[in-house]
């Protein structure tokens, strides 16, 4: 059967899902709402996904539990990242652990594009925090390098949609800018700019120099794909990861030369890490 995905006005439904709310029992209203969620997230490609607003799922959420914070959290980063529906829930999740038990350090991510996964972590802390963390933000701006056959394999060259030798030389791929992720962060969801660093240049060129800046990590996302990023990320920044503090490595399941790097990384580092698996490519543990 054939869906439409022409744009919906969700405005005209809140009538009918609010009445519909009272008379569902509670675990049915509970799957129903992460059901819209998900399916504003399936299509999130499309005027469906792009006009779905988080009121629209509110009155399936009041009352229960993270998982529901999350999935109104997701519905507010639509078109702006292109994690997984499981890798943000977790994500979102992983920064509530944080705030509950108190544990200090920044929110970092390496690896940007628009802004999405970094959103859901700021939404995390506004949600669950008593005061702002500071959200170090880190990419390039340019897209993705070039992956190196040595360490990265066929696939990534053939993802790339080009040949390389791993130079710091954009391939277009995944290009944003930082006035997209300031907007989203600091405009639409309201996070504190003097909260929000965003890092702008090659990891190799602006981790030596922002690591000083940085302070204990609380936790840090790891979103470079290739082998040489994924562990410039992890020489630089791991050291700074508090004890109990979250590392998400987002390209471990895909890219041979990040799960490569994750591996040679931790066997040096913590060789004693589970590496929780999140869906087919996320992976995070919590450090010792």
């Amino acid at each position: 059967m054939a869906i439409s995905t022409r744009a919906v006005d969700w405005r005209s439904m809140r009538g009918p899902l609010r009445t519909l709310a009272r008379v569902l029992p509670a675990p049915l209203r509970r799957r129903l709402g992460a059901r819209l969620v998900r399916l504003a997230w399936d299509f999130r490609g499309s005027e469906l996904g792009k006009c779905a607003p988080p009121e629209a799922f509110r009155t399936f959420r009041k009352g229960y539990d993270l998982e529901d914070a999350a999935c109104e959290a997701v519905s507010q980063v639509i078109g702006a990242t292109q994690l997984s529906y499981e890798r943000l829930v977790t994500l979102y999740q992983q920064v509530a652990y944080l705030e509950r038990n108190q544990l200090p350090g920044a929110l970092v991510e390496c690896g940007v594009w628009r802004g999405g996964a970094a959103a859901m972590m700021a939404l995390a802390n506004l949600a669950e925090g008593s005061e702002r963390r500071m959200l170090h933000l880190f990419d390039s701006f340019q897209g993705m390098p070039e992956p190196n056959l040595a360490y990265d394999g066929e696939q990534a060259l053939r993802w790339a949609g080009r040949l390389g030798d791993g130079s710091l030389v954009s391939t277009g791929v995944n290009v944003a800018s930082p006035e997209e992720v300031r907007s989203l962060i600091i405009d639409r969801i309201g996070y504190p700019t003097s909260s929000v660093v965003i890092h702008q240049g090659w990891f190799q060129d602006t981790l030596p120099v922002a690591r000083p800046q940085i302070g204990p990590i609380a936790l840090l996302r790891v979103d470079a794909d290739w082998y040489e990023s994924t562990l410039v990320v992890l020489d630089h920044l791991f050291e700074l990861v508090i004890p109990h503090g979250v590392v998400v490595i987002d390209d471990y399941g895909e890219f041979e030369g990040c799960r490569r790097a994750t591996d040679e990384f931790l066997a040096r580092h913590a060789p004693h890490a589970y590496l929780h698996h999140i869906d087919y490519t996320g992976r995070y543990f919590i450090k010792s």
